[in-house]
């Protein structure tokens, strides 16, 4: 490897903390890294006039060149329509060393991360313990490191603010992230319904459609705020934190949640396994099992400045030492500067590849996403796979609808759901015979 060596982002946006993550990683770095986005979004453009070199990529003859001139080619990982594209297409084969790094925890649909993407590359980053511990290959163990992105820690500092806190009557709770209820817990308007006589709500995010629906079926002190590349003035004027995700929910690394943190705002969470990680329990937060202990949580923190303020700098403290660049610097040289590929490298293993040879590519990308879930989803698949080879048996119809029907995550528009699939692949004829299963249109 030469004393500086190069990596290369691939990664279809850089929309949320994934993009504000590799922004920073490329800009504080001594490596050398450059980002490649393979779908172009409105929000994206912001960044070509930085000095971080950012293509839009496509599937054509020049990419092999492309990726050949770096030393790392880092695919960041979630269950995105395109990123199994790559991988079916084979255009990652022979880049000269290979890294996926994980942005979800990969154990819980719809954002799995099959065993084969990971047999596939050299090594592996992890933002969250989890998907550890649903393998029990010791191999593809071997190629898995947990790492902790840095954030800009003087920047979010509340001591730099203090000019922004007014006096005021009313407490004010900040939420920022992803505003649906594909993260969010169905008993989000519960809990601000139930605070909202002596708490002002700041909801930071673009809102989807079910979001706005509820939101207009309820009166309460809530403000959305949109989607914003600065949260600062959000986070400054706010007096606590709370975090009410679902169970089960896809995130790892909760760059928004390690935010508040720094600003040191006392925190409100579930314990879902992502919170628990950074959240030690009435220490640096505040951690609640049931709808109750939630509600309960921010009236104690309404009542009582003290405990904000100890839970608040015990956060902060926590962030100084574990989320520092100096410590991911250390953490980035060792990783980068010692990897090297695994000579034996085999091409992409396709999960059911005898049963898709028919499907259109979107179809196989599809059901390549499916390869994490439960063995009693099998049979699913293969009704799924028949579907779309134009079969009309009840059986098989049957079982795709109640499939959608458990697991409604799948009928979501974006976050590895079966309408991003199709939204990437607008005219894929395979999945179309699948989308009224998907809307529920045949239950």
């Amino acid at each position: 490897m030469p004393d500086k060596t190069s990596i290369l982002h691939l990664t279809p946006h850089l929309n949320g903390g994934l993009g504000k993550v590799l922004l920073l990683q490329a800009e504080c770095s001594q490596t050398n890294h450059h980002i490649c986005l393979f779908e172009k979004s409105i929000s994206d453009y912001k960044f070509f006039n930085t000095e971080i070199i950012c293509k839009i990529f496509d599937l054509n003859d020049n990419t092999h060149a492309l990726l050949s001139a770096y030393d790392v080619v880092q695919v960041e990982y979630w269950n995105h329509p395109l990123i199994y594209e790559l991988l079916l297409r084979g255009t990652l084969d022979n880049v000269n060393c290979l890294v996926g790094c994980a942005h979800i925890q990969g154990d819980k649909a719809p954002q799995l991360i099959s065993k084969g993407a990971i047999k596939y590359v050299d090594r592996m980053l992890i933002t969250g313990q989890w998907l550890t511990k649903s393998l029990s290959d010791d191999d593809l163990l071997k190629k898995i490191e947990f790492v902790r992105y840095p954030i800009e820690i003087k920047k979010f500092s509340k001591s730099n603010h203090l000019n922004l806190q007014a006096s005021k009557s009313r407490l004010t709770a900040c939420y920022v992230g992803t505003v649906s209820y594909s993260k969010l817990s169905r008993e989000f308007f519960s809990i601000i319904e139930s605070c909202y006589s002596y708490i002002d709500f700041i909801i930071v995010g673009d809102p989807d459609d079910e979001i706005i629906a509820d939101s207009r079926a309820r009166s309460s002190n809530l403000s959305f705020i949109g989607k914003t590349d600065d949260v600062i003035p959000y986070l400054s004027v706010s007096d606590l934190f709370f975090y009410p995700l679902r169970k089960g929910h896809y995130g790892t690394g909760e760059l928004a949640l390690v935010e508040a943190m720094s600003f040191s705002l006392p925190i409100v969470a579930f314990d879902n396994e992502a919170e628990s990680s950074l959240i030690i329990n009435n220490q640096t937060g505040i951690l609640c099992s049931t709808l109750s202990e939630f509600i309960s949580a921010l009236s104690s923190l309404a009542a009582n400045k003290a405990l904000r303020e100890r839970l608040g700098m015990t956060a902060r403290e926590y962030i100084e030492s574990n989320y520092s660049h100096e410590a991911f610097e250390i953490f980035a040289k060792s990783f980068y500067e010692n990897i090297y590929s695994t000579s034996a490298r085999t091409k992409y293993s396709v999960f059911m590849k005898e049963e898709l040879q028919s499907l259109s590519i979107g179809a196989k990308c599809f059901i390549q996403s499916l390869e994490g879930m439960d063995d009693t989803c099998h049979h699913v698949m293969q009704s799924m796979i028949r579907v779309m080879n134009n079969s009309d048996s009840y059986y098989d119809r049957k079982s795709i609808a109640v499939f959608f029907r458990d697991y409604p995550e799948y009928r979501y528009k974006s976050k590895g759901g079966f309408f991003h699939y199709l939204y990437c692949f607008p005219g894929d004829r395979s999945l179309n015979m699948l989308s009224n299963y998907a809307s529920g249109l045949h239950e």
